[in-house]
This record gives structure tokens, C-alpha cells and sequence, in this order.
């Protein structure tokens, strides 16, 4: 005889696989189903064999339906009786989300923009500047700064080309600008 061995949880339950093998049954037994099989012939047989396979098809659903249940709720035998205490379990600590520097690099830098093409003014000063000392030119960029604005001043300064005059040319105009702060508040 074959069976199957299917565990649900804690209970064990065994489903046969085959219709009883006749090598199984006693001598008594086989000669009763032989002696049926012979008189009622093939059409019995297969009467047979469905009525097998659907009390097994019945006998599944109920272990199907037991399974269930105790999935569901858990049995009272399966308990077993504790005292229960209040037992404080250690609190999750998250820390908030931190990027990384390389994370945060990617979505402050933005990808290589495009500059807007320089004015014809912006070109003429620019030409003129370069021919100019360094120094000279960072002092014409705070005068057009004064004059102008700064945004006009930047503008020249970037397309002056020299990271020097650019760089000379924001650390003076800071130092101004934080001078004439204090001096503002001096007066008040």
C-alpha cells in the first residue's frame, strides 16, 4: 500500500495515493473482489474506481477545511499555559535617512548646462579687459559690479576665461560687500 505523508502544523494525516492494492488484502478478501470483478465485469470496475477517488476527493477537501481552521485559529490544546508577564521588548531606533556625500553630489550638481551666448556689450568689455593685468581686470570687474550690477560683472568675469580673475574677483567683491554691511550697521 502507498501512502503520502502530508504534515499540516502539528497533526499528521495520511492520504492514500492508490486505490488498496489487492496484494495487500487477505487471501478472503482478494478471492470476494476477484469473484465480484468477474461477475459484474469492467463497467463495475470503473464504478468502483470512481467511487474511490471521490471519497478520497471528500476526504481532501475535509483535511483542506481542517487546514484552514488551524491556520485560522489556533486549537486550545496547542497552547501551552504560561504565566504571562509584561515583557518591554527594546524599542526600534531608526535614524532618520542620511545621504551620502556622493549621493547628495548627484542631486545638487546638475549635469553640464548650457550658457547663454554672451551679448555683443559682454564681448566688446571682454576684449578690452583682457588686454589688461589681472589685477587691473579684477578692479574694472568691482567697478562695472558698482555701476552696473553684479550679475553684468559675473557675466564678463566667466567669459574672461581665467580662473584666476574670476576667483580674485568674488573674494574682493565679499570682502566689499561685508564692509560695507559693518558700516551700515555702525550707523543704526
Amino acid at each position: 500500500m502507498r501512502l503520502k505523508k502530508c504534515k499540516v502544523q502539528k497533526n499528521l494525516f495520511l492520504i492514500y495515493t492508490m486505490p488498496i492494492d489487492p496484494a495487500d488484502l487477505s487471501r478472503e478478501q482478494k478471492d470476494k473482489s476477484q469473484s465480484s470483478l468477474k461477475k459484474e465485469g469492467l463497467p463495475k470496475e470503473r464504478e468502483i474506481l470512481r467511487q474511490e477517488i471521490k471519497a478520497l476527493e471528500a476526504r481532501l477537501e475535509k483535511v483542506k477545511r481542517e487546514e484552514q481552521e488551524t491556520v485560522e485559529k489556533p486549537r486550545e490544546e496547542e497552547r501551552i499555559p504560561t504565566k504571562e508577564k509584561k515583557i518591554k521588548l527594546p524599542e526600534e531606533r531608526r535614524e532618520p535617512y542620511t545621504p551620502t556625500p556622493e549621493e547628495l553630489i548627484k542631486e545638487e550638481v546638475p549635469q553640464e548646462q548650457e550658457q547663454p551666448r554672451p551679448t555683443p556689450q559682454i564681448i566688446t568689455k571682454v576684449a578690452q579687459i583682457q588686454k589688461m593685468a589681472p589685477d587691473d581686470q579684477v578692479k574694472v570687474l568691482l567697478n562695472i559690479a558698482d555701476k552696473k550690477g553684479v550679475s553684468d560683472a559675473i557675466d564678463i568675469a566667466r567669459y574672461l576665461g581665467s580662473a584666476y580673475v574670476l576667483d580674485e574677483f568674488h573674494d574682493k567683491l565679499v570682502a566689499k560687500i561685508q564692509r560695507e554691511l559693518k558700516e551700515l550697521y555702525r550707523e543704526e
